[in-house]
């Protein structure tokens, strides 16, 4: 299990890891989610699984992130469109 070594070997690692899975969740994850991953990783049978289950969750991770600047674009979009339909009816009246 290259993965699960690597992070509990090295303390560099285990902020790496933090750092990759909290910039998903908007620089805050639990500390329960966090030391749930952490254990399950350091309890992988084989470093294939360890890795698929590692990658599977930075996925899930960016997809939040994802997913959170999507909503934001949206918000702003229609924020503009309410600006601009006030500044069309100001100008006309």
């Amino acid at each position: 299990a290259d993965v699960a070594d690597a992070i509990s070997k090295a303390p560099t690692a285990e902020f790496i890891f933090y750092d990759a899975i909290s910039t998903g969740k908007g620089g805050v994850v639990s500390p329960i989610v966090y030391e749930d991953k952490l254990s399950s990783y350091r309890e992988g049978v084989s470093g294939g699984d360890v890795a698929s289950s590692f990658v599977g969750d930075l996925n899930s991770f960016l997809a939040v992130k994802v997913a959170a600047f999507f909503g934001l674009v949206f918000c702003l979009l229609v924020d503009f469109g309410f600006i601009a339909n006030a500044g069309i009816e100001g100008w006309l009246s």
